[in-house]
């Protein structure tokens, strides 16, 4: 019931989201994200203490304006995920400029497959849509929602200009499977591993992370581009694909891997730095701790 309730709800006001002139669009965005501050104390809290933990005492005023600007920024992703069924090649080259494609297509003339590398930045969801837009061939790894019409509606969404979504369930095999065809295939790695995740310095604290994109480089021999949306103003984005990942191959599994996901986790540090805002920081990151 709540399923056919909340998918309705969405398709409704998605219908009116894509009537209403974008400017207005992202203003209630703003206002969404701006409830959602007032209402989610508790993720308020952990994004204090997440920035606590990052930044040090820098002044609670300070820190819960970032707070502030997560939520907006997450309100305004929302109403533009609604509004993807309205966005063509025409609002795509207004909206979001693009730099480092040319890193995408010398990879490809390797054959071996190409994984964009991103996190919980930005609109990153804006991510594999973009690079879709753009004419490559690309899939996303997409962590499936409890509810089910609902997450069958976003993943609609997110293939309306091409892109491919792989389920959780079914990711291993269909990713080896996509970079062996030398397509590409986006990942977000900046979440709590848990238990199974490989521990790596992240502002100062070491927090578990997931080892599956490197795993998939150091098996494929595929090229890793770090790649991240930047919002500007608004619907203005930059997306940006960063030189490749430098892959480290020793013969020792454990130490490449752990070698490699901190270089990336460095590189997703420095966008975080500059764009404190624009992070996910509402997500338990440091909730698995070493047991030592």
């Amino acid at each position: 019931m709540t399923d056919w309730f909340l998918y309705l709800s969405v398709r409704i006001l998605g219908f009116f989201i894509r009537l209403i002139p974008l400017r207005f669009a992202m203003w209630l965005g703003r206002r969404l994200g701006d409830a959602g501050y007032l209402v989610r104390k508790d993720r308020r809290l952990v994004a204090l203490d997440n920035l606590k933990s990052a930044f040090g005492e820098s002044g609670d005023e300070e820190l819960y304006r970032i707070i502030r600007k997560v939520f907006q920024n997450l309100g305004m992703s929302f109403i533009e995920v609604l509004r993807f069924p309205k966005m063509d090649a025409k609002y795509i080259r207004r909206h979001i400029r693009l730099e480092g494609l040319n890193r995408i297509d010398e990879a490809l003339k390797g054959n071996r497959g190409v994984i964009l590398l991103t996190g919980h930045f930005g609109n990153w969801e804006l991510s594999g849509f973009t690079i879709s837009a753009a004419g490559y061939k690309a899939k996303v790894l997409a962590r499936e929602q409890k509810l089910v019409r609902l997450n069958s509606l976003l993943d609609s969404y997110r293939e309306l200009n091409g892109c491919k979504v792989i389920p959780k369930k079914r990711a291993i095999r269909e990713i080896i499977k996509g970079l062996n065809k030398n397509e590409i295939v986006g990942i977000l790695a900046d979440q709590d591993g848990g238990r199974n995740g490989v521990f790596v310095n992240f502002f100062g604290r070491m927090a578990s992370t997931p080892e599956g994109a490197i795993a998939f480089a150091l098996k494929t021999g595929c090229v890793v581009l770090p790649t991240f949306i930047i919002r500007e103003d608004g619907a203005r984005h930059t997306l940006r694909v960063e030189q490749p990942l430098h892959i480290t191959r020793t013969g020792d599994y454990e130490m490449d891997v752990k070698t490699n996901l901190q270089a990336w986790t460095d590189i997703l540090e420095s966008y975080i730095r500059r764009y404190p805002e624009q992070w996910l920081w509402i997500h338990k990151r440091w909730k698995t701790q070493p047991e030592n």
